[in-house]
């Protein structure tokens, strides 16, 4: 089996911190972007970490105008 997954956003420069990318707000180019995958199983009573899983972050950077994309796919 094969899981994948695609994940996507933006990322900009909040001049007054509000969480929200208002017009006037640039993209913020060349930012690197990192996620930690993890992976956990139900065992029956408990979720557990699976500790085999690889955890290495997988890492890109944002465009001109601070858009990013991971495509994340592993055999199962």
């Amino acid at each position: 089996d094969v899981c994948s997954s695609d994940l996507s956003g933006k990322i900009w420069i909040d001049d007054n911190y509000n969480g929200i990318q208002d017009d006037t707000e640039p993209g913020y180019s060349g930012g690197e972007i990192a996620v930690l995958l993890t992976r956990s199983y139900y065992d029956g009573r408990d979720w557990v970490e699976d500790a085999g899983f690889n955890e290495t972050p997988v890492k890109t950077t944002a465009a001109k105008d601070g858009r990013y994309s991971f495509q994340i796919g592993r055999a199962s």
